[in-house]
């Protein structure tokens, strides 16, 4: 069973793009890792994943 889907999420923060066209799905069985140099944007796909940040572009399924 799929837990959740992002497919084309982007980004910015004050004008700068964290990340773009970013696409994934998590499996219920499966394990995930993030992983990025400081600044890349972990965080705030972690607040788009977790429904705290809505403002993004792309679409998302939970």
């Amino acid at each position: 069973m799929r837990l959740m889907e992002a497919r084309g999420l982007s980004k910015d923060w004050d004008g700068t793009p964290l990340f773009e066209a970013a696409s994934v799905s998590i499996d219920e069985a499966g394990k995930i890792g993030i992983v990025g140099s400081n600044g890349s944007g972990r965080p705030g796909l972690l607040g788009i994943f977790a429904g705290r940040d809505q403002d993004f572009r792309g679409s998302l399924k939970r």
